[in-house]
This record gives C-alpha cells, structure tokens and sequence, in this order.
C-alpha cells in the first residue's frame, strides 16, 4: 500500500473509534470459518481502516473529525423519529426521509444517523 504523504498508513497506530456493532458477530464467525489468527484478522482490519481514510481523505474528510459521531457518549442527546413507509409512495422511502430531515441539520455539528425498519402487525 502506498501513502499518499497525507496519511499516516502504518499499522498498529492507526486508531479505530467504531466497528459496526450489530454485525461484529461477522468478524468472529469470518476468523473461526477461515481458521485465521488473531493477528492476520488484525492486520486485515487495519489495512480497511487505512482504505477508508484514503477514500475519505480524497472527499477532503478527516476521519479523526468523525469521532464524535462514531463514539458513543453518556451525555449526548439522541432522538429517534419512526415513519410508516406506506405514506411515502417511493420504495426507497429511508432516502425519501434523509432528503427531508439532513438539510435540517446544523452544518457545523457532527451527526450520526441510523435507520432501520420496524417490521411487524404490532
């Protein structure tokens, strides 16, 4: 891998706030299937991180600067907003909702949205 000069691309000192919690599962699932050691898990984790600083270097986005979004913190404020789907006439109804509710936002903050679906008759 190369370094673009603005990254620093070395192994090890490359600080990871998140890996996606509800599918962490899939990293030890993924070792155990392919019988790889801890360290070989490791370093394929590291040269990810190191991918998407790069792709996130190239939109002029610092991947430190998400931090706030990324880490969890006890005196945050969290809203949760539920849609029902069948009054949005797209099939693609979260990014009908993320066209309404991100130009909201205040440009300035840092924000973390999720979505998901509710499925269900209750």
């Amino acid at each position: 891998m190369r370094n673009s000069g603005s990254l620093p691309l070395k192994p090890n000192d490359q600080a990871i706030y998140t890996l996606s919690a509800r599918d962490h599962i899939m990293l030890e699932f993924t070792r155990d299937y392919l019988k790889i050691t801890s360290e070989v898990m490791h370093r394929g984790i590291q040269e990810l991180h190191i991918a998407i600083q790069k792709i996130l270097a190239s939109k002029n986005v610092k991947y430190a600067e998400l931090k706030p979004a990324l880490v969890s913190l006890v005196n945050r404020n969290e809203t949760g907003f539920l849609f029902d789907s069948r009054c949005i006439k797209s099939s693609w109804c979260g990014l009908e909702v993320a066209k309404e509710i991100i130009p909201l936002f205040d440009k300035d903050t840092t924000q973390s949205v999720l979505c998901g679906d509710l499925l269900g008759d209750d």
